[in-house]
């Protein structure tokens, strides 16, 4: 039974870092300045003092802080777990938001923008 213990954490890690991940939308094979960079766009949509109406949600701005701090310096936080990626809605968006790549093509289309 000690061997389904670690293996649950293990999982249950694995699973946080993929949400997170997603939340910030970057993919899992890319490096600190990747995450560096998505993370300052992210802020810079979502912060409490943004006078682009971005700033709405301060928990979604402390979301997005502590889904930094996981990828960069490992420390794990409550508040990750209970984060769920937003599902699709019929007739709402193009994307399917069940995956982490058609999150992050919604994420950066929503937040960033039709740069193409």
């Amino acid at each position: 039974m000690a061997n389904d213990d670690w293996q649950d954490e293990l999982l249950r890690a694995r699973q946080c870092e993929r949400k997170v991940r997603a939340m910030l939308g970057v993919p899992e094979n890319v490096g600190q300045d990747a995450i560096r960079h998505a993370f300052r766009r992210a802020v810079r949509q979502c912060h409490p003092d943004s006078g682009g109406g971005g700033g709405q949600d301060p928990r979604r701005f402390n979301l997005v802080c502590r889904a930094y701090k996981l990828l960069t310096e490992g420390q794990a936080f409550p508040e990750l777990d209970d984060y769920d990626l937003p599902s699709a809605v019929p007739g709402k968006t193009k994307y399917n938001l069940n995956n982490p790549w058609g999150y992050w093509c919604w994420w950066r289309d929503t937040y960033l923008g039709d740069d193409k």
